[in-house]
């Protein structure tokens, strides 16, 4: 967590619209005035960020909302998840593990609700689930940080056709961003529906993913010169698969992987990285191409690996 996410001002009031700070609120003053505290120059971005292990808790030293340049948020999830390297060799509960107590707290909870699930108890395609998901993987994966700032929702409409969207709300809201997840159980689509453990992995993979693109979009900083790298190949890219996104994607991956042994859920875990590679940078270079005059320009992603880890 960051010491600005936690002193977060009332989380009930209306704070955003489209995924901003209210206009002249005192919540976008607020968050000005952290910005501005932060800054060593009035031109600066926040002070780099970088991680802090007190031994009670991981901090993320610097986080801004709409702060940030993708890139040095990519870097910084990848610190955070690189951290879990030393799982598989030392396991879950060595002191070297380096997973913070709240850590080692979600991974509990959701060993718990997962063996709920698979057992019957609990009821897997309803809202409640995803929340409760939500709130384990804040925890595990983005230490905190999206905790009141995103409503989720399981949609139950055959007209949605995503398995997930993020979004802001149009309408004022105590939210930045809104996760949609398509429901598995009463619209599968075209195919049956899944068994139950290839549809909670499913699910989780899903979550993940809009949570992922949620961390950029609440994170990332609006103005105009950052705008340009944001768009571009190496930030998030025309549909938000771009170079960072995909980083910190691969990274979570792994750290999924070790941590909740998700695949053996349906014995195979992914994030959707080499589709969302594949559709994000083909579409970039029609429209850089029309943008361009035909010119064909490279996107920069020929050194990215997207082999599963």
């Amino acid at each position: 967590m960051s010491n600005f996410h936690r002193n977060l001002p009332n989380h009930i009031q209306p704070r955003f619209l489209y995924g901003r700070a209210l206009k002249d609120s005192s919540f976008e003053r607020w968050v000005e005035d952290e910005k501005f505290k932060a800054k060593k120059r009035r031109s600066d971005h926040p002070a780099k960020l970088s991680i802090t292990d007190t031994g009670d808790a991981i901090e993320f030293i610097g986080l801004m909302i709409c702060g940030h340049s993708p890139i040095d948020l990519a870097s910084l999830l990848e610190s955070y998840f690189a951290r879990q390297d030393y799982i598989g060799r030392l396991g879950l509960h060595s002191r070297k593990s380096n997973l913070s107590p709240m850590q080692h707290e979600a991974i509990r909870d959701y060993r718990g609700r997962t063996e709920d699930f698979l057992m019957g108890a609990r009821t897997l395609d309803d809202g409640t689930m995803l929340t409760d998901y939500f709130r384990v993987f804040d925890s595990l994966f983005f230490n905190g940080t999206l905790k009141n700032l995103c409503s989720i929702f399981l949609i139950r409409n055959q007209n949605f056709v995503p398995l997930g969207q993020t979004r802001p709300p149009t309408t004022t809201s105590h939210v930045a961003m809104k996760i949609e997840i398509r429901d598995l159980f009463t619209f599968p689509g075209r195919c049956e529906v899944l068994p139950l453990r290839e549809r909670l992995a499913s699910y989780i993979e899903t979550l993940l993913h809009e949570m992922l693109h949620a961390f950029f979009m609440i994170y990332s900083c609006p103005c105009i010169s950052c705008n340009v790298i944001n768009e571009s190949a190496q930030g998030l890219g025309l549909l938000g698969h771009g170079e960072s996104w995909l980083r910190a994607a691969l990274q979570l991956e792994l750290a999924a992987k070790t941590l909740l042994r998700v695949h053996l859920l349906s014995g195979l875990f992914s994030l959707g990285r080499t589709e969302s590679a594949e559709f994000d940078t083909a579409l970039s270079r029609r429209i850089i191409r029309r943008k361009s005059g035909g010119l064909e320009l490279e996107m920069g992603l020929s050194q990215l690996s997207l082999q599963d880890g």
